[in-house]
C-alpha cells in the first residue's frame, strides 16, 4: 500500500471537499434549470391563451361592427 504524506493527504482532502462542493452546486444548478424551463413552459402557454383571447374579441368586436353596419341599410331600405 502506498503511503502519503501529511500534506498529501490534506491537498486529496481539500480536492475532494471542492468536489463534492461543485457537484452539490451543480446538481442545485441543475434543479433549477429544471423549475425555469417548467415556469417557462407555463408562460408561453398563459402567453398563448392571452393571444387567443384578444383574437376572440377582436373578432367579436369586428363581427358586431360588420353587423351594426349591415342593420343601417336595412333598417334605411324597410322605411
Amino acid at each position: 500500500m502506498k503511503k502519503f504524506s501529511f500534506s498529501k493527504v490534506v491537498s486529496l482532502t481539500q480536492e475532494l471537499s471542492m468536489n463534492t462542493s461543485s457537484r452539490q452546486a451543480l446538481l442545485e444548478t441543475d434543479e433549477k434549470i429544471r423549475d425555469l424551463q417548467k415556469e417557462n413552459s407555463i408562460l408561453r402557454e398563459s402567453n398563448n391563451k392571452l393571444l387567443d383571447s384578444a383574437y376572440s374579441v377582436e373578432v367579436e368586436r369586428q363581427f358586431h361592427a360588420t353587423e351594426n353596419a349591415l342593420k343601417v341599410p336595412t333598417f334605411n331600405i324597410n322605411q
